[in-house]
């Protein structure tokens, strides 16, 4: 089984040298997406320049989301940020997602996990 980092260095390599993703890549490219509440434009930049998202950006675009009542948008924008601001590097992603037991992480998963409990 291949760890979480080497698939973020095998994607970062065939990304710096233009290298096109095959099928394999393409589906953790998207899981990678998914799990980190990005998008595709954020983690692509992620994983070249070594730097994370602002935390700003996805969290006001979840109270944006959440203004016009779209839940579960608003959930998994809401992950994007905490990912944003507990991670220095797209690397430590992997580590956030086997290890962490912070409160903040565990309360951004349930709201990611149940978009419709959010209040109205």
């Amino acid at each position: 089984m291949t760890s979480c980092e080497e698939v973020v260095e095998k994607l970062r390599a065939k990304l710096l040298r233009g290298d096109p993703f095959d099928k394999t890549d393409e589906h953790n490219f998207k899981e990678l997406c998914e799990l980190t509440g990005w998008t595709e434009e954020d983690v692509r930049n992620a994983l070249v320049s070594n730097k994370t998202p602002s935390f700003h950006k996805y969290f006001t675009e979840a109270q944006r989301l959440e203004l016009w009542l779209k839940r579960e948008e608003a959930a998994r924008k809401l992950w994007g940020a905490v990912t944003a601001l507990l991670c220095n590097n797209i690397k430590e992603f992997c580590v956030l997602e086997v290890v962490s037991v912070e409160p903040l992480v565990t309360h951004a998963k349930t709201l990611y996990c149940y978009a419709d409990a959010l209040p109205t």
